[in-house]
């Protein structure tokens, strides 16, 4: 059974994606009658054991003491919310009610963000690119890709989830931000490396570069974004690892 988290219409079918009122996205209904395949005392997944298999793709929890505890994806779509969804974590106030959506492609899965507060972050892998708006953290450090009036490009701070009047210059060839070396340094922050990342401008692009840390990078992802064996999300404060 699926339900419209907005106007609350219940459907029986199963195979229906979009309440046909409003347009808005089904969620799944919890069934009692289904076995909660989980050992984190915060989640909890509507989804039989029968249908689990090391053949499937998972979302790994890397949460200490949790480190062998997945989820196993076997629809087509899989919903993660702090209400609603097949995922759900309902102590975990950094998640919305319905989060973000897992969807099975042809070629592949893609991660949906569903309007969250608080967005889907994805570990870079070695480098990513950055347009302006682009929000990413390390290091406990948040930073927006800002491009000002003159066309310059700077780095906005971020606290508590809104942009503060703190800003940094980016150089024209490339930046460098770490604890204790670099163009951009914060030596109180002890979870960034000596030397974390680095920003580099070439031609057209503006390239976001993890060198070699041990914490990485964390950069948002806006609407949908493709998923890979291997990568590492945050949603809320789960942090998750996706693989096939």
């Amino acid at each position: 059974m699926r339900q419209c988290p907005h106007c609350g219409r219940t459907y029986t079918d199963d195979s229906l994606l979009f309440c046909l009122d409003d347009g808005t996205s089904l969620a799944k209904v919890y069934d009692p009658q289904a076995t909660v395949i989980t050992r984190d005392p915060d989640a909890t997944l509507a989804i039989s054991s029968e249908t689990v298999t090391s053949l499937k793709p998972k979302l790994w929890m890397l949460k200490k003491g949790n480190e062998h505890l997945f989820f196993t994806l076997d629809n087509y779509e899989t919903v993660i919310g702090r209400d609603f969804g097949d995922i759900r974590y309902p102590k975990d106030d950094a998640i919305s009610s319905i989060h973000a959506r897992i969807v099975r492609r042809e070629n592949g899965y893609l991660i949906f963000d569903h309007n969250s507060r608080n967005g889907i972050f994805k570990k870079v892998r070695c480098e990513a690119e950055l347009t302006e708006g682009d929000v990413f953290f390390f290091g406990g450090q948040h930073f927006k890709v800002n491009c000002t009036s003159t066309g310059d490009l700077e780095l906005l701070g971020i606290e508590k989830g809104e942009v503060t009047d703190k800003s940094f210059k980016l150089e024209k060839e490339q930046t460098i931000i770490g604890r204790s070396y670099g163009h951009i340094r914060f030596p109180g922050a002890q979870r960034m490396s000596p030397s974390h990342a680095c920003i580099v401008q070439r031609k057209d692009k503006l390239l976001l570069i993890d060198i070699s840390t041990s914490m990485g990078i964390m950069k948002k992802s806006f609407l949908e974004d493709e998923l890979k064996t291997g990568d590492i999300l945050l949603i809320g404060l789960q942090l998750m690892k996706f693989e096939i």
